[in-house]
């Protein structure tokens, strides 16, 4: 029997405006069964999904770097793991030497925070409705709340990118995870920050086991959450690698992939 789904936002849940559609949102509240977000937006970033999902179980932010309960007063942490503070210090000063002109900004836990507005805040503003709070990398760093979960750069040039990219793996710290997660996109979260470590936390929380778990998911950064279930159910829209990956490769996120694996996987599984 499932006890608890996953899944993830972008490119699974959200269709391709960002929105959840009717159909998914009816199929999710038909289910009466746990569910949990689980993706590399920060918890602003999430609240609307949760509100429309009324959702009140525990939900994974930064790919499993915050594990957190919405309630009336804000957020319940239950679990955090942000980037080594001097990490992200060596990190800011690569970029500020190195590539001055490129797109950064991070995440605290409740803020999202850059030096300026640019191509790539706006890019981002356009996908969340959200602005980041204008503020420089030496005034954060000297402020009372200095944790960051997410350093995410934002580069338009594919040569750029992959120079960057490069550059921050040369670091070779064993303290952080970078990933690729989007065409323009690199973020770099805690070593920790992985989305099966979020699930484990949940099982280990609720007592579960790995064959009464489900999860949704198209892309790379997805693969740690369908190695730490029962039952991986890949949208059509993901790349081939991961569909291989798939108990159930469901209809696309803008085809309502989700509504069509409840409706038509879930009770196969069931039985």
């Amino acid at each position: 029997m499932i006890k608890h789904i996953f899944s993830d936002m972008d490119g699974t849940l959200l269709d391709k405006v960002g929105g959840i559609s009717a159909t998914n949102a009816q199929a999710i509240y038909r289910l009466n069964t746990p569910f949990t977000l689980v993706s590399a937006r920060a918890p602003m970033e999430m609240d609307f999904a949760m509100d429309r999902l009324q959702l009140k179980d525990p939900q994974i932010a930064f790919n499993g770097g915050l594990i957190f309960e919405k309630n009336e007063s804000g957020m319940n942490v239950l679990s955090e793991n942000p980037i080594d503070n001097g990490t992200v210090e060596t990190i800011f000063k690569l970029i500020k030497d190195e590539f001055p002109e490129i797109s950064i900004s991070w995440y605290g836990l409740e803020h999202w925070y850059s030096e300026r507005n640019d191509q790539g805040t706006a890019l981002e503003s356009r996908f969340t409705n959200l602005l980041p709070d204008i503020v420089t990398q030496n005034e954060f760093l000297d402020s009372d709340d200095t944790r960051v979960f997410k350093i995410m750069m934002i580069i338009f040039d594919e040569e750029e990118l992959q120079a960057v990219g490069k550059a921050i793996l040369d670091l070779n710290s064993d303290l952080i995870s970078i990933q690729r997660s989007g065409t323009y996109y690199i973020e770099v979260t805690s070593n920790k920050a992985v989305k099966s470590t979020g699930i484990q936390f949940i099982m280990d929380r609720e007592g579960l086991k790995k064959d009464e778990l489900v999860a949704f998911g198209d892309s790379q950064n997805d693969i740690p959450m369908f190695e730490a279930v029962g039952y991986p159910i890949v949208m059509d829209n993901a790349p081939k690698n991961i569909k291989e990956l798939a108990k159930y490769v469901t209809l696309a996120n803008h085809d309502d992939g989700i509504s069509y694996a409840i409706n038509n996987y879930l009770p196969t599984i069931q039985a």
